[in-house]
């Protein structure tokens, strides 16, 4: 387990975290690779377990990491990035299931708009 999961590139691992943690299941196999996925999240992405409910719930919350975005919204409909002397800022928009933007600096989220 703990070697397919290392071998995930990030935006397939991260949405596959977010599927894996909106999916309840009672198979002890499901929670080994459960866990393989959070540990690796947590190492190398920075998503903490506070993220975990945003992720289950589809929401952000400032602060999150952009691997913990992905899990919890999917792939965004279309990413543009501003490069400014602090580094890269990305402004990822969502379609589903609400009109969404999503602001990160450095990889962490910075604002959010949702347009009803």
């Amino acid at each position: 387990m703990q070697t397919k999961v290392a071998r995930m590139a990030f935006q397939p691992f991260c949405l596959e975290l977010g599927r894996h943690l909106r999916k309840a299941s009672g198979n002890p196999r499901d929670w080994e690779w459960e866990r393989a996925l959070i540990g690796r999240a947590n190492r190398e992405f920075g998503v903490v377990s506070e993220d975990h409910g945003y992720i289950r719930a589809r929401d952000v919350r400032i602060g999150m990491r952009g691997c913990a975005v992905l899990a919890s919204l999917g792939q965004p409909s279309s990413v543009h990035t501003t490069t400014t002397a602090r580094g890269e800022r990305h402004q990822l928009a969502f379609d589903r299931p609400v009109r969404r933007f999503v602001y990160l600096d450095q990889d962490r989220v910075e604002g959010f708009q949702t347009l009803n």
